[in-house]
């Protein structure tokens, strides 16, 4: 945990700024107090580092699929995908170089040519079992890849066939999002392939009528989806990508 304000009050957005600590990166030790953490960490902790691996989930508000994810650009992106493969997520998801996806830890670590990855897990304001023992295991096999250890823990599943992914994974400005605001019924689940025109989930206001539904604009692969009904309009509803 980086961000404690953040943190035990169970929000994205540090009470102390208002900012995201996954978009300030690389942050300034003049700036707000999410911007001298990020500086912080980053000059005394991840420029040191052979691999960098972010660890995250999909939060209280939304259900994703658990992945690995790498940015497929520079010359350690061949490092980074071996060692998204090595982790031994269900899904691999790579991404081109995004020269609007600015402010996160792998912008800044990228930038300093460290190898990176990140994670997503199911969310929903829990932690489920399985991504605690993928995430475990994850890590024992990034020891060993890097030749530091040899966990007990290590080892890919058998057989290990991940679902290969790509595009863009900025959620910001990837995600679709509804137009009202009421109560969000999805009509799909992470993983799920949909076609173009494909609904997505319908928006009830509360005296139960449909004010809003929303299709997939293209053939893609679900990678996440609302979790919980309150929405507001502006708020994400569905995270969509492509096969690789």
């Amino acid at each position: 945990v980086v961000t404690l304000p953040a943190h035990w009050t169970a929000t994205r957005l540090n009470p102390l700024d208002g900012a995201n600590m996954a978009r300030v990166f690389p942050g300034s030790p003049d700036g707000s107090p999410s911007q001298q953490l990020a500086a912080c960490l980053l000059q005394r902790v991840l420029r040191h580092s052979d691999l960098y691996i972010d660890l995250h989930s999909a939060g209280r508000k939304s259900h994703w699929v658990t992945l690995c994810g790498y940015v497929d650009d520079g010359p350690k992106a061949g490092t980074a995908r071996a060692a998204a493969r090595c982790f031994g997520a269900p899904y691999i998801w790579e991404h081109p170089h995004d020269p609007e996806a600015t402010g996160r830890t792998l912008s800044a670590t990228g930038a300093l040519g460290i190898p990176s990855l990140y994670t997503e897990a199911r969310g929903g304001g829990h932690a489920a079992p399985q991504d605690v023992d993928c995430y475990t295991r994850g890590l024992a096999n990034l020891l060993q890849f890097l030749q530091i250890a040899e966990p007990e823990a290590a080892g890919l599943p058998t057989p290990y066939e991940p679902v290969m992914l790509r595009g863009k994974g900025d959620t910001d400005l990837g995600a679709i999002r509804s137009t009202a605001a009421g109560l969000c019924w999805p009509a799909v689940q992470p993983g799920d392939r949909v076609k173009a025109g494909q609904q997505l989930a319908f928006i009830r206001d509360l005296e139960g009528t449909i004010v809003q539904q929303i299709s997939s604009p293209t053939d893609a692969f679900v990678i996440g989806i609302r979790a919980t009904p309150r929405i507001f309009a502006g708020e994400s509803v569905a995270m969509l990508t492509q096969p690789a």
